[in-house]
């Protein structure tokens, strides 16, 4: 059997002449020697590119610079680049699709303001390979920060075979511009919405918060609200689960939206004084935790609504399941129903813990 380059990371970026450039990242051989140090001087990895008119044509162009067959059965990361995305995803998913190799729970990113290329080319202070360092961030992270949305392969591609729910894809940024970039230079905390396979935007992290209280994925958050008890503090509050239940209802010709969301938390951390004693206290902080989780929901549906009009927010989907006659008929129609649609969006927030302690810790 011929030797084999493992592929971690793979890259895309709009080129010149209607081409495609493709990055890809590889184990250097010297990982798997004996010899193997984990020092940053000795290089676990490295990335070479190529462009071509399609994905594959650039895959087999790798071939004139690699000694080896490349192998893209250990794909962690697929980097797509912000212009590219923004002419479309249907030209670029079809040889992932197609192909046997790669996986369908490989992550995939959409790199904001940069290039894939650039991307792929940082480097790990945490992982002996960037491209597991960036998979990982998606993959153990999401649950406890929902700004990080975790989307892989098969998810895209369920998306693109579904109607009446737009894909949104995690986006990369780049916060801290630096000659040797590492992946800590960077952030995973915003989101690229599409629109018929096209990114038209971004959500910010408000806004991607926003969008896992729709789609029921805000499993743990927090929330700082003001202090009532002591201006210009805040306190914490940690969103321990949350449930939300979306309807749509089709009354006199016209579709309107609903979003309930039920969530319980604790007292995560107090700046200032705190007044347990006062039976208001919690009553208030509850109510500005449920302000504040209303706030994030509402600016997300007025994005989509407004600025993308492309309903990411899953209620065609609802639509078509509930009303499916009203549905066919505004189907060809929906993104602009949808961005005229009420939405009413009503929270429930309820704190069960308070912590181990009543009275903040102070020095006089």
């Amino acid at each position: 059997m011929a030797q084999r380059a493992i592929i971690t990371g793979v890259g895309l970026d709009k080129a010149a002449d209607n081409k495609m450039e493709l990055t890809l990242q590889l184990v250097s051989p010297s990982s798997f020697s004996d010899e193997y140090s984990t020092s940053e001087s000795k290089s676990t990895s490295y990335t070479i590119s190529t462009t071509g008119i399609t994905v594959f044509d650039a895959v087999r162009q790798q071939l004139s610079s690699i000694g080896r067959k490349p192998f893209y059965s250990h794909v962690q990361i697929i980097v797509i680049g912000e212009e590219l995305a923004k002419e479309g995803l249907n030209d670029i998913l079809d040889f992932f699709q197609r192909d046997a190799e790669p996986r369908l729970t490989t992550r995939i990113l959409i790199a904001k303001g940069t290039t894939a290329k650039e991307i792929l080319n940082a480097k790990s202070k945490l992982e002996m390979i960037p491209a597991v360092h960036l998979r990982s961030i998606m993959e153990y992270n999401h649950d406890s920060n929902p700004a990080i949305r975790d989307i892989m392969l098969i998810d895209l591609l369920e998306l693109s075979a579904a109607v009446g729910k737009a894909p949104v894809i995690a986006g990369i940024d780049i916060v801290n511009k630096t000659k040797d970039l590492y992946i800590s230079d960077m952030r995973i905390n915003h989101s690229g919405a599409f629109k018929n396979g096209k990114l038209v935007g971004w959500l910010n992290t408000e806004e991607t918060i926003g969008l896992s209280y729709v789609e029921n994925k805000a499993k743990n958050v927090i929330i700082q609200i003001p202090n009532p008890s002591s201006p210009d503090k805040y306190i914490a509050i940690e969103q321990l689960s949350s449930t939300a239940r979306n309807d749509i209802k089709y009354e006199n010709n016209a579709f309107k939206g609903t979003i309930h969301v039920n969530a319980i938390g604790a007292v995560g951390e107090i700046q200032g004084n705190a007044e347990f004693s006062k039976p208001d206290f919690i009553e208030k902080l509850n109510i500005a935790t449920e302000a504040k989780i209303k706030e994030q929901i509402q600016s997300t549906i007025e994005i989509a609504q407004e600025n993308f009009q492309s309903d990411i927010l899953g209620f065609g989907e609802l639509a078509k399941r509930k009303h499916n006659k009203a549905w066919k008929e505004s189907q060809a129609d929906w993104d602009e129903i949808f961005g005229e649609m009420p939405i009413e969006v009503n929270v429930r927030f309820e704190i069960r813990r308070t912590g181990n302690i009543s009275t903040p810790t102070k020095f006089d």
